[in-house]
């Protein structure tokens, strides 16, 4: 999908994502403050623009603690960032998404996420590598907190052994 900037109100929105990226660490309430103001004026079509919005809101709720609307905010990050074609940032979406299932307890949640993950990563013409090797991470991490510690291993193994496939292809 193209994405074209049609009007200064576009701009506006832009300009406001990335003030909100920039205070994300620093001050997390004000960096929603800056994601509120870029959803209201960043158009619906802008969908890089609108994944980056619900992902840096994601990261900011994590920082703030409010791990509930981190996951609905990453959770809304997957669908335009991979309508624009995007699967890295979808990707990461959805690894953070799993992340935050995760802190809420939600293992059963969060391991369905990260298959997900998987699934969607190996459907793509090239799998990517990383995106899986994340996915994998983040299935090692479940198993982990359930106390499954062979199969967390096994998955830790798999996570390494395509990351260094990818770096070997580099």
């Amino acid at each position: 999908h193209e994405q074209r900037i049609s009007n200064d109100n576009d701009l506006i929105g832009i300009h406001h994502v990335i003030r909100a990226a920039a205070l994300l660490k620093r001050d997390p309430e004000q960096s929603l403050e800056w994601y509120q103001l870029a959803e209201q004026t960043l158009p619906e079509t802008t969908y890089n623009w609108q994944g980056a919005l619900a992902l840096g809101r994601g990261f900011a709720y994590m920082e703030t603690g409010d791990l509930l609307h981190a996951e609905h905010s990453f959770a809304a990050a997957v669908a335009p960032s991979r309508t624009c074609g995007n699967l890295y940032a979808a990707m990461y979406a959805i690894y953070n998404l799993g992340r935050a299932q995760m802190a809420q307890g939600a293992l059963q949640r969060s391991q369905a996420t990260f298959e997900y993950a998987l699934e969607l990563a190996r459907r793509e013409p090239q799998p990517m590598q990383q995106l899986v090797s994340w996915a994998y991470l983040g299935l090692s991490e479940v198993e982990y907190e359930r106390n499954n510690l062979t199969s967390a291993t096994q998955h830790v193994i798999n996570a390494i052994t395509i990351g260094k496939r990818r770096e070997n292809r580099e």
